[in-house]
């Protein structure tokens, strides 16, 4: 239950820093809890441009008892033809305390974007390939 606490001071802070990263950028933020077969606090941040989708987010890592072990700060850069997906990802904070990214989280926001527009389409490598079944 405090561990549960703390989590929800430290997204606070973080909803705070994409504020105001996002104060002219129109991105959607996407603030829900994850629910799949674990409910978890996550950020993302969604936004399309010259047929790029890209995407900044914040989850977390779990162990083999299904408790947070870390966080990862995310960004990546995709898009899709009819039968495949091509991305790339960059992570400035992978698998660290959520403290770092909420302290950090302006600095990391920024850090990301930048790298993640950088990339040209055609520097974007296959990922995936899809199937009709």
């Amino acid at each position: 239950m405090m561990r549960e606490k703390k989590i929800k001071k430290l997204f606070m802070i973080i909803d705070y820093g994409i504020k105001v990263f996002n104060a002219d950028k129109g991105f959607k933020i996407d603030a829900s809890e994850h629910s799949d077969w674990l409910v978890f606090d996550q950020r993302a941040i969604r936004w399309s441009k010259n047929g790029l989708d890209y995407l900044l987010q914040i989850f977390p890592h779990f162990d083999d008892k299904e408790s947070i072990t870390s966080w990862t700060l995310y960004g990546a850069v995709s898009y899709d033809t009819s039968t495949e997906r091509y991305l790339t990802s960059f992570s400035p904070a992978k698998e660290v305390e959520l403290d770092y990214i909420a302290l950090n989280t302006a600095r990391l926001l920024s850090e990301t974007y930048d790298y993640i527009c950088a990339i040209k389409k055609e520097d974007i490598p296959h990922a995936v390939e899809f199937t009709n079944d």
